[in-house]
């Protein structure tokens, strides 16, 4: 996420399969498809062990855990 909310932020258009997955490989020395688990797998841990009202803030009236692109959307828009 560190590497990839950046890169995102920069282009926000970019598909994430095609171009962000396989963009934060090449920087992380590792493939697209650990970085989609990966990522995928640290926003559900985050999001099933958050904060209420912190989460709120970024996604409000959202129950469910977002999805890798809603994610890095929100966060990307919040930090620039």
């Amino acid at each position: 996420l560190r590497v990839g909310i950046p890169l995102f932020a920069q282009d926000p258009g970019q598909k994430m399969t095609m171009e962000l997955y396989p963009a934060i490989a090449k920087i992380c020395n590792t493939t697209a498809g650990s970085v989609e688990h990966g990522i995928r797998n640290t926003i559900k841990d985050a999001w099933n062990s958050r904060e209420f009202e912190i989460w709120a803030e970024y996604f409000p009236g959202k129950t469910r855990c977002p999805c890798n692109k809603a994610f890095l959307s929100v966060l990307a828009e919040k930090l620039s």
